[in-house]
């Protein structure tokens, strides 16, 4: 008996857990809202340490990611 209550509760907790992902696969109807993000990096690296003739090598990026949305004017 208690496998059987175990079995069942495991159960719904899977189906539970799989309405839960399938409802956040729907999209909204909620308009998105526009953004912009920004990241910027700098990489400074030493290298050939054991040597004592070591040099350093420097670097950064930028990135930016921009999602807008445009509404479609339609004129009669």
């Amino acid at each position: 008996m208690r496998i059987l209550i175990c079995g069942k509760v495991l159960l719904m907790g899977a189906f539970m857990t799989a309405g839960l992902v399938a409802w956040g696969q729907t999209p909204s109807l909620a308009k998105p809202s526009s953004s912009i993000d920004v990241a910027v990096s700098y990489n400074p690296t030493l290298n050939n340490v054991i040597t004592n003739t070591g040099f350093s090598m420097q670097g950064g990026s930028l990135q930016i990611h921009g999602q807008f949305w445009l509404q479609q004017c339609v004129s009669q």
